[in-house]
């Protein structure tokens, strides 16, 4: 009678390139939140909640956000968010 929602999971690698910049996922979105207000100046709300969605393949993140989160990565979008 019900269908039942299909689960969603995506696979990427901020955990990986968060842990080598040794950044709590606090610390990441915190880094995230400052690049977005001093480099691009608009303001940016990024809970740490919703990076472990992010790395949990929970929440796909909007291009800005995955952009934002290369910036604060030290990486690429392709490198964070491509194909393992």
């Amino acid at each position: 009678m019900f269908k039942k929602k299909k689960q969603f999971t995506t696979s990427n690698n901020v955990e990986e390139f968060r842990e080598q910049l040794n950044l709590s996922q606090k610390g990441l979105a915190e880094k995230v939140e400052m690049i977005a207000r001093n480099k691009y100046n608009t303001k940016v709300t990024l809970y740490w909640k919703t990076v472990v969605a992010i790395e949990n393949g929970k929440y796909i993140p909007s291009l800005d956000l995955a952009i934002l989160l290369a910036i604060a990565l030290e990486s690429t979008v392709e490198d964070v968010f491509g194909s393992n």
